[in-house]
């Protein structure tokens, strides 16, 4: 209509005009001036393709934006000219790309009517440096292909849906009229543990205007503490900030430490497998741990379930996959417990049985032989033989054998000398399987000298003071007339296996044994907590003895809930519900007691050579047992305890009064209190049994105190002193352990653990 008109300076469009066509005033050349008036019809430029044409090549400065406008493209876009915005007050909408590229523009003002801003609408304008934003955007699109809406500062004012509409579009805006920005808050986790968390809301500024709440509720403070969550745990946050129906949310999450259960494999044979289970400790509680293995993945066929951290399992077939479970049960202070689990496929080891040459004798009885890497513990071994010439219509001859330190040996008996004979082992796992080692062929005439086997088992059963010995003999040449054990007290003798007898020690004990092959004995009335060494032997009809490995155990703790112990060749396993703890000195006539060591947590070895006294959970202790360990940990601090592997008299550096741990000073002299009591008169040195520990107290810091009870106190008199009252309120006893307001003068009482004559 107007294109090419080059002497137009200014244009009004009023508002009755509700269109404008393409290239409306295009080229106008001279056009620097237009002005939409107020109006509430909004006023449509061109077509969805040209609109932007309708003030092409006019050099616009000036634009006064009356009243909304659609378009398909903005007609005031990329006017480099253009450098005065002015925004009327029926204005509500500024569109998308409105006055993109125009990068002139130096002043913007935007009335409050305004509530929705376009994307990318004054996206390019390089010249404006801020633009102040009314309290009643509630909308600034971003969405597309996260185009800005500004490219210069934003200006608000707290408390108002702007900001809120800011925020959610990662705007920061600055403060009208101030330097500052109105950074929303955010969240910091303080403080985490497995089962508490602290978060703090930092840069929260309650504005006026708006409504807070945290996870729903309405806001109380800036810091939340949280209590009885469970390990692993995920605490989603949410801080809304709301101005009517316009809000914003502030959220993070947090999640508590692991206990990051896990399943280390200990060891692995061809049939067995051993697992162990663990835990990061920290402030929850672990009230329960299985384990179990399954055939398959998920916890059914289930072949073993074993309490505790720990399984063994055998009779396994070779090579097949197995799947180890380890749950744990914890207790995080809440109303219920919290159950983990891990799992980890285990895969046994390829089986090797290996037959050796069989050993004749006398004519017809054979001992066969075979090395494997089965486990020792297997039960459901043995060998088959059959004649060289029998067909498969002949059953073969099977017989079971024992099987020690990777050897399978078995006894087969009254073969017919006049054939030849060849034999097999096999190996049946617990589900019914049979596994067999090659043939190997044998001539039952061919005989020799051999002297008998006999091995001393390492596994024992220990109940109280009574242990169950096992072990392994097996006839030579010459008939065992005689199986049994000796036992003792004192040093090992390394005996390893001999023919003859060994130097045994003074105490030494011997029992006779049950069983054919393999043997075992009951060893009763043990002392409880001690050391004992033991080996089995067997007697042939030739009247030569023949011995085993030299194994040992240790008796658990006896019903006083308190031990010593000590050990200069081995560091030991605590079980849970077992503390060691060395002897640091006294204070206030009390012994200061230090743990170096607890069952159930990460430091729960006792190292060798620190003598220690023993701590149990509950009053019966005599369910505890220490099991020999391979560690270097140490212990190099202060220790009034000491000890010796054998019977020993005891001695100290320096100069000491030395007590046992018992319930008096002697056998004879029991009182029903346990403590620490002198084991001689004086304090004098005193015989103590082996791998016991004595306690060692200066003179100068424990003279002339006879005893300690478990609680460190001094708990009986030792000498009298005459002294002036100082303070009625110290505490003064009559004899029969009564409370004395008012000591008289010349009486006898008790006082800080003395007796005393008051003057």
């Amino acid at each position: 209509a107007f294109s090419g008109c080059s002497g137009l300076t200014a244009v009004t469009i009023p508002n009755s005009v509700t269109s404008i066509g393409s290239y409306a005033f295009s080229r106008c050349s001279g056009l620097t001036s237009v002005k939409l008036e107020d109006g509430e019809k909004t006023l449509s430029f061109g077509t969805s393709s040209s609109s932007d044409e309708a003030f092409e090549s006019c050099p616009l400065e000036r634009v006064y934006l009356g009243r909304n406008i659609s378009y398909g493209e903005s007609p005031f876009s990329s006017h480099s000219k253009t450098t005065s915005l002015t925004v009327g007050d029926s204005v509500t909408s500024i569109g998308q790309s409105a006055f993109y590229g125009c990068s002139g523009l130096t002043s913007v003002t935007i009335p409050s009517s305004v509530t929705s801003i376009g994307q990318a609408a004054f996206s390019g304008c390089t010249s404006l440096s801020s633009v102040n934003l009314p309290d009643s955007i509630i909308n600034i699109d971003v969405s597309s292909n996260n185009y800005k809406s500004f490219d210069c500062d934003l200006c608000a004012n707290p408390g108002t849906v702007t900001l809120l509409t800011l925020w959610k579009q990662k705007f920061t805006p600055y403060e009208i009229g101030k330097q500052g920005r109105l950074n929303p808050p955010y969240f910091s986790i303080t403080e985490k543990t497995q089962t508490t968390a602290a978060v703090k809301i930092r840069n929260l500024n309650l504005y006026e205007g708006f409504t807070y709440t945290y996870n729903g509720t309405p806001l109380n403070g800036d810091e939340y503490n949280y209590s009885a969550l469970p390990p692993d745990a995920t605490q989603n946050l949410t801080l809304r900030i709301s101005a009517g129906e316009i809000y914003y949310d502030v959220t993070g999450y947090f999640t508590t430490k692991s206990l990051l259960p896990t399943i280390s494999t200990k060891t692995i044979t061809a049939s067995s497998l051993s697992a162990k289970g663990s835990y990061t400790e920290e402030d929850a509680k672990v009230v329960g741990q299985d384990m179990y293995c399954s055939y398959w993945y998920y916890d059914e066929n289930i072949i073993k379930h074993q309490e505790g951290d720990s399984i063994f399992v055998s009779g396994l077939n070779s090579g097949r996959r197995y799947y180890v479970f380890y749950t744990i049960e914890v207790d995080y202070g809440g109303t219920e417990t919290a159950t983990y689990q891990v799992t980890k496929e285990v895969c046994p080891e390829p089986l090797r049985m290996t037959s050796a040459q069989p050993k004749v004798v006398s004519m017809g009885n054979v001992i066969v032989s075979a090395t494997t890497n089965l486990d020792e513990n297997e039960e459901n071994v043995g060998f088959e033989w059959r004649c060289i010439d029998w067909t498969d219509e002949f059953a073969s001859n099977t017989g079971t054998a024992v099987l020690y330190d990777g050897t399978i040996e078995g006894y087969i008996k009254n073969l017919n000398t006049d054939k030849l004979w060849k034999f097999r082992p096999y190996y049946l796992s617990d589900d019914g399987t049979y596994h067999y080692g090659e043939w190997m062929g044998m001539d039952p005439t061919n005989t020799s000298y051999f002297e008998p086997t006999v091995h001393t088992y390492g596994t024992i059963s220990i109940e109280g003071n009574t242990a169950l010995v096992r072990g392994y003999a097996l006839g030579g040449t010459d008939d065992v007339v005689v199986k049994g054990f000796k036992y003792w007290r004192t040093q090992p003798n390394a005996t390893g296996q001999q023919k003859k007898a060994p130097a045994f020690p003074a105490d030494v004990i011997t029992v006779e044994a049950t069983g054919q092959q393999k043997i075992s004995a009951n060893l009763t009335g043990l002392e409880y907590n001690s050391t004992y060494h033991y080996v089995a032997f067997a007697t042939t009809s030739a009247g030569e003895t023949f011995y085993g490995e030299e194994q040992m155990f240790t008796t658990p703790l006896a019903m006083a809930k308190y031990a010593t112990f000590y050990d200069s060749q081995s560091a030991y396993t605590l079980p849970a519900g077992l503390k060691a703890s060395v002897v640091t000195g006294m204070s206030s006539g009390k012994l200061v007691y230090k743990v170096i060591a607890e069952g159930g947590k990460s430091n729960n070895v006792v190292p060798k050579g620190v003598a220690v006294m023993l701590t149990s959970a509950q009053e019966d202790a005599s369910a505890y047992t220490l099991t020999p360990t391979e560690s270097d940990v140490t212990y190099t601090g202060t220790n009034w305890l000491y000890g010796s592997d054998e019977v020993t008299t005891t001695t100290a550096s320096g100069n000491c009064r030395f007590y046992k741990l018992s319930y008096g000073a002697s056998d004879t002299d029991k009182s029903e209190v346990f403590g620490w009591y002198w084991g001689a008169a004086n304090g004098g040195a005193f015989s103590i049994a082996g791998h016991k520990a004595w306690l060692a107290v200066p003179t100068a810091a424990g003279a002339p105190t006879r005893s300690f009870s478990m609680e460190g106190d001094a708990t009986d008199i030792v000498d009298i002193e005459t002294t002036k009252m100082q303070n009625e309120d110290e505490g003064y006893y009559d004899l029969q352990g009564r409370r004395v307001t008012e000591p008289v003068s010349r009486g006898i009482y008790i006082h800080k653990g003395k007796k005393i004559i008051i003057r």
